[in-house]
């Protein structure tokens, strides 16, 4: 059995067999009826794929109520294991079920992280802004912006910023700091944008084609695409982050492969790629997961030694828009409404 299997929550549940006790609070995604099973892969279609991970969902609906007394699975999952895959084609990590986020599950996140679930700061944030400095855009629009951090940081560089959130209450936070939202979803802004840019937002997204072509088509010519995501070859490859590298949360991880594919199928180009360095914190996690215990004494000589093997969580990409491609819009009213931007 693959190590992402083994390492998922710690091997303490695993090892000593211990059986998982459906919980309550049942699902707030009652509606749901059906299971959407996946047999190919969502960005290429190729069904030439590999099972890298396997996962009881009794087990994680388990842990979400232990951790935050809430279930975003949907009922109708129960019992059913979650496999994961990598697909040969293209690159990415993807599940055998859909299973459907929504808007309160991130509300709840939001709420109940006692650490916080919009950080003030990432890597790729400097990453960006040092990009954005040097490239001095008029104008820029953050997908997925939380509560606005990012923005904040660089909206002195940028004459026109704009900021968009799925979660109606950390929109709020956003118009609160004076940032400007737009009262639509993306598919409709008729604005173009020199940069549009997504921090660890990508792996959230169900339509993935819905998406990029939105994005892209909000760009001017020679616009820039700024992504970043979860790394799977980065520490990742040994250390599955748990539930909330899981679907309801985490519905993809995208490989380098995958960007690369991405941006022969949107006519982008690489202009640079980055893989973040492995934080101390992110070492500790690993060790945890795999003894079942916190390090109570700094490890130094271990941390560096897994720096020198592996990189850290996440990696950050930068495509450019090509003059030649198209937006090809053959159906937009019936396109679903994933990112809602509020005023």
């Amino acid at each position: 059995m693959s190590i992402f299997y083994n390492t998922y929550l710690g091997p303490r549940f695993f090892e000593k067999k211990h059986k998982y006790k459906y919980k309550k609070p049942y699902s707030n995604l009652r509606n749901i009826v059906s299971k959407e099973e996946l047999y190919d892969c969502p960005i290429c279609h190729s069904k030439n794929f590999m099972m890298v991970g396997k996962f009881s969902i009794d087990a994680m609906i388990d842990v979400w109520v232990r951790r935050i007394n809430f279930n975003p699975i949907a009922d109708v999952y129960r019992h059913c294991y979650l496999e994961k895959r990598r697909c040969m084609n293209c690159g990415l990590y993807f599940y055998n079920y859909h299973l459907p986020d929504s808007e309160i599950f991130y509300a709840t996140l939001e709420k109940r992280i006692k650490t916080g679930y919009y950080p003030q700061y990432r890597e790729e944030y400097g990453d960006a802004s040092q990009y954005i400095d040097k490239l001095k855009p008029q104008s820029l629009i953050e997908i997925g912006s939380g509560t606005g951090n990012f923005i904040e940081r660089i909206r002195h560089m940028v004459p026109e910023t704009v900021a968009s959130e799925y979660n109606r209450e950390a929109a709020k936070i956003c118009l609160q700091k004076n940032i400007k939202t737009i009262p639509i979803d993306i598919a409709k802004i008729q604005n173009k944008f020199d940069i549009v840019c997504a921090f660890e937002v990508l792996e959230h997204v169900w339509d993935n084609d819905t998406f990029m072509q939105n994005c892209v088509n909000l760009l001017h010519k020679k616009g820039k695409i700024i992504f970043s995501t979860p790394d799977p070859e980065g520490i990742l490859t040994i250390n599955e982050n748990g539930w909330l590298n899981l679907p309801p949360h985490h519905q993809f991880d995208f490989s380098y492969q995958t960007f690369e594919f991405l941006a022969q199928k949107y006519g982008l180009t690489i202009v640079e790629y980055k893989k973040s360095e492995l934080l101390y914190r992110q070492y500790a996690k690993y060790v945890e997961n795999i003894t079942g215990k916190p390090l109570t004494t700094p490890d130094i000589t271990g941390f560096l030694e897994t720096k020198k093997q592996f990189s850290g969580h996440s990696h950050f990409v930068i495509f450019e828009k090509n003059n030649s491609w198209v937006f090809k819009d053959t159906d937009k009213d019936n396109c679903q409404k994933y990112f809602y931007i509020l005023f």
